[in-house]
């Protein structure tokens, strides 16, 4: 009855009867499956014989007692030292062929790792040092930690840390890469490879950083500091939101608008002088900024607007190395198409100011917006008032008119002299007289 019982089960409402020989033929076809398995891998990824004598530096595969190493010690790992002195310890070459196949083989060389002689008689002592890490129970990490202080044994060192750095799977390999696509993420992707490099090795090793946050700080400010010093930085192309707003472009300035503007201001100047000196009894209450005569907006030129101030600026006189230029066209209708393809490389224009005369570089062509507005007007560029967009005339053309074009010596082709305005026309027009005398005969 116990048997039965112990020969029948059931499951989910199933009955199922074991069957000892059925079990058995299923047990020897798994044995055989996983047999067959493992010897296709073998043959497919044979065993390196250098990985097997590397397995000589893993002291836990040493014998267990005292009495059992005494009677293998002097011959163990003897064999596996030949193979890795055959591989490590002698020059090794091979030839190679590169390209299509068709070109000689090319014959590289790699010098030997150790000394041979030395690595085997360090070995002979090396090995006990290894057994007594064994007897002490002791982890592959601690005991190499302390066998590979010092700089004794050098030769044979240099093999185990060979062994030590051993990888039999892609376990870490795949650690490393998903470390990597922590550090290196979509915010960080201008870090170079051995600043990546740097920051995997100290996440990988480094030690914990919990309850460390004042030590943190100083190394971080040292850090910093560090790296500042290094080269010139430029945060701003990397946070746009701290940028400096770049300046707005100037404005052009119509030149009507600038001449009304100093006719204003005279004509207050001018009030001004009136109200100060009328009676100082009289009853009349202050002036009234209405009372104040200023010209209507109109459409006249400017040079008819500057007219006044010819007399009282008085002519022209270039700058030293600077000469005045012949108009720039012998017809007012064909100015504009003349100035349009006028070269101001050297050049510049002067115009009559309250002030005195005033130069200016050429800015821009006007765009067509701008040309639409003013079809003869020209862009240029002044260091005290800015951008002024002149309305030119020919009639208004001369040293003794309101605007002149004048060129420095060298810069371009000179001219032929019947185009350059002579400097004693200056005399020709105006006798010789200082600017004060002129306003005092004014």
């Amino acid at each position: 009855m116990d048997a039965a019982a112990n020969n029948e089960f059931e499951y989910e409402g199933i009955r199922l009867v074991r069957d000892r020989t059925v079990e058995k033929e299923v047990m020897k076809g798994a044995t055989e499956f996983v047999h067959k398995a493992i010897e296709i891998l073998d043959s497919r990824i044979p065993q390196s014989p250098i990985l097997g004598a590397l397995d000589i530096f893993n002291f836990h595969n040493m014998p267990g007692s005292q009495e059992e190493w005494d009677k293998i010690s002097a011959t163990y790992g003897n064999q596996e030292m030949d193979i890795l002195m055959q591989h490590y310890g002698e020059t090794q070459s091979n030839n190679r062929t590169f390209g299509n196949g068709n070109e000689e083989p090319v014959e590289r060389r790699f010098e030997a790792v150790v000394n041979k002689t030395q690595a085997l008689a360090e070995w002979s002592v090396f090995k006990h040092l290894l057994f007594k890490k064994k007897l002490a129970g002791m982890s592959l990490d601690e005991g190499y930690a302390d066998l590979l202080k010092g700089e004794e044994l050098e030769s044979i060192k240099f093999l185990s840390c060979i062994y030590l750095v051993q990888i039999l799977s892609t376990v870490w390999c795949e650690r490393g890469f998903s470390l990597m696509a922590q550090i290196k993420t979509k915010l960080r992707n201008r870090l170079s490879t051995a600043t990546l490099d740097s920051l995997m090795c100290i996440m990988s090793n480094g030690p914990s950083l919990d309850g460390h946050a004042g030590q943190l700080e100083e190394l971080f400010e040292a850090a910093f500091e560090h790296w500042f010093s290094l080269c010139k930085r430029m945060p701003l192309r990397s946070h746009r939101e701290s940028r400096c707003k770049k300046k707005d472009t100037d404005a052009a300035i119509p030149l009507n608008d600038l001449l009304r503007a100093i006719q204003r201001k005279q004509a207050l100047a001018a009030k001004l002088d009136a109200t100060n000196q009328s009676d100082s009894d009289s009853d009349k209450d202050d002036w009234d900024a209405d009372d104040i005569i200023v010209p209507d907006d109109d459409d006249s030129h400017d040079h008819a607007m500057a007219g006044p101030l010819s007399e009282i600026v008085g002519l022209f006189h270039p700058p030293k190395g600077w000469f005045v230029l012949d108009a720039p066209s012998k017809d007012s209708s064909s100015l504009v198409a003349d100035l349009e393809i006028f070269c101001w490389t050297g050049r510049r224009i002067a115009h009559i100011f309250d002030e005195g005369w005033a130069t200016a570089s050429h800015a821009r062509k006007l765009t067509l917006k701008e040309r639409e507005a003013t079809p003869s007007s020209f862009l240029f560029r002044y260091k005290t008032v800015g951008l002024i967009m002149h309305n030119l005339e020919l009639d208004g053309y001369g040293i003794e008119k309101t605007w002149v074009i004048i060129q420095k010596e060298g810069t371009v082709a000179a001219p032929d002299e019947d185009d350059v305005l002579p400097r004693n026309l200056y005399e020709k027009v105006y006798p010789v007289s200082s600017r004060s005398s002129r306003r005092q005969e004014g």
